[in-house]
Parts: structure tokens; C-alpha cells; sequence
């Protein structure tokens, strides 16, 4: 279909508001059409993200209302109990009664969240109450212009491509909005069919993420600040830390409270130093030890160390390898054939790390959904067991009852772990660099080139394409592997990776926004020598890709 035909289905359908007729009556410049009309939004690694507004190839009630169909289309269970939340954005709460409505109008059964509620706790809802598909309306840490929709299956995860498959073949066939089954009913709650979801869930997951603690005895005395970065995490992630017993917890007051404009931060992304500036101002005011922060459907986690007056963010790898060698320790017996996870653009160190101490290891393609899927394949075999998943954007994992990255859950660890180095007399900052010390001194850096639009699609390919054939490494590397071809066990998935004797580059476009991804990890005996080699990695990185855009 083309772009002008889309653009006058939306017109003419009777599905369409008649407020929402109006304003694509008045979209009469060409390039708009385009943007919004040119193409459909599709799955991603995240589910399905998109800028706020009317078309296909962005977010509204209309493309949300095409995905829950979809799902549901594709779903065989008869009567399906459907389990939805959502975050703090702009239009999230519409959204998710939108997909209530389009359940109840498929047959479903559909218990919706009160209010905003984390991503894990919907994973963890879904599991609990054996639901057939969970929703979750996010865009996660996008900017504030953004929303989207992620889908779960029955096991808590976000399903992956070849589950998804099915939604995404069903999602092309409807060919207009008239297909879209939706329950017209004015109030939910007197939908026979309908339930909301409120405080005996949260006390069920809060209570859970409590087992989940390492040591009993903790030393409460820790001073932490914490901002959710106006997002979903506030109340759960406080309610934790409380009920732990740590009363020593301030929070950023100007970034509590919902923000759908997230307007204290140029991004709502814990990854980037300047969403945590205002909670590192606040930890300087009152002598803290430890700044944590959540992204808005608090499922990422970013940490900043204050140690002797200095404020040291930590990156996602160097929280990932500090949790899993605290864990590792404060284990006194590993289940059989316990294993981490992680993704093929996180560092190698949490490798060494588990098989110095006899655990097993496994690499996924980017997106938590493949950490959930081998978590699901572990609880089939008797000869795996789950210890610790994590990924170099923020996300961890570990326990059973949540197949998604758990912003609360590991919040609650990280201030553990935190407060058991401060009692003797290490800081998180300082324990990370007796690790390099043992096991070689590793260095990550990610860079992100943003190019939007269409045509922006279109460089991002070109640069992926460039790369495959010429690489601007070609004298250096020592090998690649791309993950387009068949052989390289696992999914086919749109990453090209080359190595070197002591680091490898990867790059791949986001499955999210419209940004290339470059990711490098180098290693040796000295932070010096690291430096310099990553340094030389990115610049030649950096060259290549702008000359690409430039083109």
C-alpha cells in the first residue's frame, strides 16, 4: 500500500475519531505525510516504539489498538486473561485502557492496573495470575515525544522474534481499522470481564523481591539517594528499600512525582550522566554514599558512587560485574549447573568471572527478552539453573518470578551490596578496581549516532551495509562475526562484530529509536593502556560513520 492510499484510509475510515479527522485534513505538507504515512512502525528489540501523533509509522490509539488485535488474533487460548500497565508518559494511561477496550472486544478477560506500575511487576503479574499476554505501555528511557507497546507471554518475557512472528504476520493483514475489535463500553469497571490490579499485587512482588536478598543482616546505616526520574519506580522502589530497613533513603522531591515531559532532564535514560544530575547535587547536600536511579518504567538502573567528596558514575557493565561477584560470594551453595547470561555487547569480564568460580555461561543477542527465554528453557532442564542475567544498558536480573530486567529488585541489591563493602571500609568504586586488579582492567564505551526519519532509516542501513564490506578495522581485526548469517547459533538479528587480540567493536542499529549503536570493550593490564586502545577504536569509529552520513 502506499503512502497516499494509508493517508486516505485514515480519512475515510469510520474507525477514525472525528477530532483526529480533522488534524490529518490539515496535514497538507508532503514531507509530514511521509514521515507519518511512508512507512508502519514495527517490533523491536523493546516491542514497538514510536513518536506521539497520527499515522502508522507512529504512536496512537489506532497503531496501539492494530498490536493488541494482532496478539490477540494470534493467541489460541480461549478466554485469555490479558494483564496490562503502563508508565508516567504522555498518553500511556489512554493508551492502556485503549487496549483494555480492544481485549474485552476480542473475548478476553483483562485485569488493568490502577495506576502506573514498573515492568516488572507486570512480568511478575503475568506469571503470577498465568495470564495469556501481558501489555506494558512504555517507551521505556525515549525521550518524552515517544510511547510504545510491549508484549508478554505467558512465561513473564517479552516475546521474541520467532514468537512474535505470528502478532507481526497478523498485524500486516489488517489492512484497515474497521478490522480492530473494540469494546465501546464507557466504564471498565462494568465490564463483567474487567478487573483492576492495585495493592495485593504490589505487596505480592514487593514481598518476593525481599526473598531475593543475599544476606540476612545488612548495616542499615547507608545514606542513599534516589530519583525514579518521575517515572514509575517511586513507590515500589522506596517500599522495598523501607521494608529492608533502610531509612537513610532521600528522594530527588523535584523528579518524584509523574512527569510525562520529564522536564528536570534533557532524557529520562539512567545511562547518561546528566538524567543524574540533580540526584548527585542532593547526595553532596547530604553526605551520601550511594545515588540510584530508575528510568521512567523502571526496568534500567543507574548507579553513581560518592567516595571521598567524589561523585563516579558506574556504567552498566561495571554494575552488572560488581552484582554478579557479590552474588557469586554471598552464595553459600550454587544449584546445579548454574549459569549467567549475558548479551553479545556486554563485556567479557563477568565471563572470566563466572568460570573462575564453576559457573556456566551464555550469550543472547541484545534485548532482555532472549535472557528471558533461556530462563524459561533452564526451568525445563534439570541440568541448568538461572543465577544472574544482565545486559550493558542497565538491565539485571536474577531469581525466577520476573523474566524481565528488575529496576526494583536490583535497586534493593545494589544498596545491599553497597552497604556490606562500606562496613569494610570499601567503596563500590574501590571493590570494582580490586577486580580489575585481578582479572585485567576492562573499558566499555557505547556511541549512538542519531538519524531520524525515513531517510535516516535509510543511512543507518547504508552504514551497516559499509561496515559489513569494509570495515575500517580491516588491518587490525582479527576476526568477525556477523549476525545476519545462519551460522552463528543464534537468531538471525541485524549485528556486526569484529575483534581484536584484546577488544572487539560491535554496531548495530537500535531496535527502538532511530540511532546506529556502536559498542567497544578493551582490555588489559593497565586502566592506561585500556585507554589508549579504546580511544584509537572510537576515533577511527567516528571517522567512518560520518563520513557515511555525510554522504
Amino acid at each position: 500500500m502506499s503512502m497516499q492510499e494509508r493517508y486516505q484510509n485514515w480519512i475515510e475510515s469510520a474507525y477514525v475519531s472525528e477530532s483526529d479527522r480533522i488534524q490529518l485534513l490539515k496535514m497538507t505538507n508532503a514531507a509530514d505525510i511521509q514521515e507519518c504515512f511512508g512507512r508502519e512502525l514495527e517490533f523491536g528489540t523493546g516491542g514497538m516504539r514510536g513518536e506521539l501523533g497520527l499515522g502508522p509509522n507512529r504512536m496512537n490509539r489506532y497503531t496501539i489498538g492494530k498490536a493488541v488485535q494482532a496478539a490477540l488474533s494470534a493467541n489460541q487460548v480461549e478466554n485469555p486473561l490479558v494483564i496490562i500497565a503502563y508508565d508516567t508518559r504522555r498518553m500511556s494511561e489512554f493508551f492502556a485502557e485503549e487496549a483494555a477496550r480492544i481485549a474485552l472486544g476480542n473475548g478476553a478477560r483483562v485485569a488493568l492496573f490502577d495506576a502506573e506500575r514498573p515492568v516488572p511487576e507486570l512480568s511478575f503479574a503475568v506469571r503470577r495470575k498465568k495470564a495469556a499476554l501481558g501489555i506494558m505501555i512504555t517507551a521505556s528511557h525515549n525521550p518524552p515525544e515517544y510511547n510504545g507497546i510491549k508484549l508478554y507471554g505467558t512465561d513473564g518475557a517479552q516475546m521474541v522474534p520467532k514468537r512474535i512472528q505470528p502478532i507481526v504476520e497478523a498485524f500486516r493483514a489488517l489492512s484497515n481499522l474497521e478490522m480492530i475489535q473494540r469494546d465501546a463500553i464507557e466504564n471498565l469497571h462494568d465490564h463483567p470481564g474487567f478487573a483492576y490490579l492495585g495493592e495485593e499485587m504490589d505487596e505480592a512482588y514487593v514481598s518476593y523481591c525481599l526473598t531475593q536478598r543475599k544476606r540476612k543482616e545488612v548495616d542499615c546505616s547507608i545514606k542513599v539517594v534516589y530519583t525514579p526520574l518521575h517515572g514509575a519506580g517511586n513507590r515500589l522502589v522506596r517500599r522495598v528499600l523501607s521494608r529492608r530497613g533502610y531509612h537513610n533513603v532521600w528522594t530527588v522531591t523535584s523528579q518524584e512525582r509523574p512527569d510525562p515531559d520529564f522536564s528536570t532532564v534533557v532524557t529520562p535514560n539512567p545511562e547518561e550522566s546528566e538524567a543524574l544530575r540533580l540526584a548527585v547535587e542532593y547526595a553532596r547536600e547530604r553526605q551520601a554514599d550511594l545515588v540510584i536511579a530508575t528510568d521512567p518504567d523502571c526496568d534500567r538502573v543507574g548507579v553513581v558512587v560518592m567516595d571521598e567528596g567524589q561523585a563516579i558514575p558506574l556504567n552498566g557493565n561495571q554494575i552488572g560485574v560488581l552484582l554478579l561477584n557479590y552474588m557469586i560470594n554471598q552464595t553459600k551453595e550454587l544449584q546445579p549447573g548454574a549459569t549467567v547470561v549475558k548479551t553479545i555487547v556486554t563485556s567479557d569480564l563477568g565471563v572470566k568471572i563466572a568460570e573462575r568460580n564453576g559457573l556456566a555461561w551464555e550469550e543472547t543477542l541484545t534485548g532482555f527478552k532472549y535472557i528471558g527465554e533461556k530462563m524459561e528453557g533452564y526451568s525445563q532442564d534439570p541440568d541448568r539453573s538461572f543465577f544472574f542475567g544482565y545486559e550493558e544498558s542497565y538491565g539485571y536480573l536474577t531469581g525466577d518470578e520476573v523474566r524481565d530486567k528488575d529496576g526494583v529488585l536490583v535497586a534493593m541489591l545494589i544498596v545491599e551490596m553497597a552497604s556490606f563493602y562500606r562496613c569494610h571500609g570499601v567503596s563500590l568504586h574501590s571493590h570494582l578496581q580490586e577486580i580489575y586488579h585481578d582479572f585485567g582492567y576492562y573499558k566499555e564505551a557505547l556511541d549512538a549516532f542519531v538519524s531520524k526519519g525515513i531517510a535516516g532509516q535509510e543511512k543507518i542501513q547504508a552504514v551497516m551495509d559499509a561496515f559489513r564490506n569494509e570495515s575500517p578495522f580491516q588491518d587490525k581485526q582479527v576476526g568477525m562475526t556477523d549476525y545476519l548469517l545462519p551460522d552463528t547459533g543464534l537468531p538471525q538479528e541485524n549485528v556486526v562484530k569484529v575483534y581484536f587480540d584484546n577488544a572487539w567493536v560491535a554496531i548495530r542499529p537500535s531496535g527502538t529509536e532511530p540511532k546506529v549503536k556502536c559498542y567497544y570493550s578493551v582490555w588489559s593490564d593497565s586502566e592506561t593502556s585500556s585507554d589508549a586502545i579504546l580511544n584509537d577504536l572510537q576515533k577511527d569509529m567516528r571517522e567512518f560513520i560520518m563520513k557515511m552520513f555525510d554522504k
